[in-house]
């Protein structure tokens, strides 16, 4: 999972970069550069949700470990179980 964090990151320092590039030429000020910038935002921003939410699921889904002790065996058990 860290390489999809990594490869979003990378994603959007290039949208970034790109955008940046863009905003300082002459394209950029009539109405058809306006469009591109806002559908290039609009990618970024969709990007970095999408990130944000697989963060939130891998953090969300790993294995919690808690141990029970078994009374009638006199042993301890080890038990995974998913939050």
């Amino acid at each position: 999972m860290l390489w999809l964090k990594i490869l979003f990151l990378v994603v959007i320092f290039i949208s970034q970069m790109y955008v940046i590039q863009f905003q300082s030429s002459d394209e950029a000020k009539d109405e058809r550069g306006r469009e591109i910038q806002y559908k290039t935002n609009n990618v970024l921003y969709n990007i970095l949700s999408v990130g944000i939410i697989a963060i939130f699921i891998n953090r969300h889904s790993k294995n919690y470990q808690y141990s029970v002790f078994d009374y009638d065996e006199g042993r301890v058990i080890t038990m995974y179980k998913l939050y």
